[in-house]
């Protein structure tokens, strides 16, 4: 029994010691905070420029030996780094924090092997002790990127026909990049704002009374464009042949199933006629819009592929086109000059992202920044930086 009670003390006392030491240090917290939040908007508050190393996955497509300097694309991110400081020398309400990624590396081996500059703005907040901390990742950055447009444009995958492995306009020598006449098609963000000859501006698709959030300037060679519209002409042209494509595949599809499984393909097995009628109407709405439409309609972009299946099955009188979404464009595949070294900045994309909703309130750290990049960054001092 003595044992027991010898026991039930030890751990009764070494419990209040524990309780003591926590009461002390939480004390010391909350009385006298090494670096105390301030009365007012958080945004105000001073922050700075900071090197970061963040996260870099390893390299598995990486340029070929001897074909860039790293030293020498460090040298023009420094540049880039400067641009942006002389834009914003004291941030306010977060800090900027940098990282460079010069490993050359890219999983597309039919874009440029490119290198950039990630600058990535967190915001200050308070935690419960009063300190002023930096939160966590808040989608406010501002990236340089050099001779890589991987940022504002992306591939477009080849549609299937359902219940095949028939892809319909898929490139030659890939497994499912769509393209058109034997030209790699690309989606580019969203919607052209315009162009001084050497710089292009996009955004987010945006509504009347709003300010983008995400937004990319292509710094690029005077009157040499980077991409190319798709025209509706273009496109409907090879979309026509598609139709009779996806018309037989759906056809042998359908036929070979039946036979195989004919309780359940009965039904599709017995619409086949209605399909095949469909199909050569759909045709025919083709053939009329690249017939009758005025030269100007037929060179408008493309906004997004349309949708076979749908396109055969629906009842519409007409073809109608999203507009100012996205759109589908080609690479210049001549822009760039093989023979330089990847690290010669050839074009610049710089791709800004921050909300531009609340300019006063607790949050008006993001639009500052995004304010201050937009009308601080030296564009003319970039499109040099090709020219040298």
């Amino acid at each position: 029994m003595k044992r027991f009670n010898n026991s039930l003390y030890n751990i009764l006392y070494h419990r209040f010691i524990l309780l003591a030491i926590l009461f002390i240090f939480f004390l010391k917290l909350y009385a006298q905070p090494e670096n105390p939040c301030p009365a007012g908007n958080l945004s105000e508050y001073p922050g700075a420029w900071k090197p970061f190393s963040g996260y870099q996955t390893v390299a598995q497509f990486k340029a070929k030996a001897g074909s860039y300097d790293n030293t020498a694309a460090d040298a023009t991110l420094e540049k880039m780094l400067a641009l942006a400081r002389q834009a914003y020398p004291q941030p306010q309400g977060g800090n900027a924090n940098y990282t460079k990624y010069l490993d050359f590396s890219n999983a597309y081996d039919y874009m440029p092997f490119g290198y950039r500059l990630y600058i990535g703005h967190p915001g200050f907040v308070c935690t419960l002790g009063d300190k002023i901390t930096e939160s966590v990742e808040t989608g406010v950055y501002l990236v340089f990127h050099v001779n890589s447009y991987q940022s504002v444009a992306s591939s477009v995958s080849a549609p299937e026909v359902p219940g095949t492995n028939r892809r319909l306009g898929v490139m030659k020598g890939s497994e499912s990049d769509y393209s058109i006449n034997g030209r790699r098609v690309f989606h580019i963000h969203e919607h052209f704002v315009g162009s001084n000859g050497w710089m292009d501006h996009y955004t987010e698709k945006i509504y009347a009374g709003e300010e983008p959030r995400q937004q990319w300037y292509i710094v690029r060679k005077e009157n040499v464009p980077l991409f190319s519209y798709v025209t509706r002409r273009e496109y409907l042209s090879q979309f026509r042949e598609e139709i009779k494509i996806y018309r037989e595949e759906h056809i042998r599809h359908v036929n070979e199933e039946y036979r195989k499984y004919p309780e359940f393909f009965k039904q599709e097995f017995e619409w086949l006629g209605e399909f095949i009628e469909r199909a050569e109407n759909a045709i025919r709405l083709v053939d009329n819009y690249l017939m009758n439409e005025s030269d100007e309609e037929l060179q408008k972009p493309v906004s997004e592929l349309l949708n076979h299946g749908y396109f055969i099955y629906t009842d519409e009188p007409e073809i109608k086109f999203r507009e100012d979404r996205f759109h589908l464009v080609y690479y210049n595949d001549e822009y760039l000059d093989e023979k330089l070294p990847h690290h010669i900045p050839q074009f610049i994309v710089v791709e800004l992202s921050g909300p531009a909703y609340d300019k006063t309130g607790r949050d008006a750290w993001k639009y500052n920044f995004r304010k201050k990049m937009m009308e601080g960054l030296d564009f003319e001092a970039m499109h040099k930086i090709l020219l040298r």
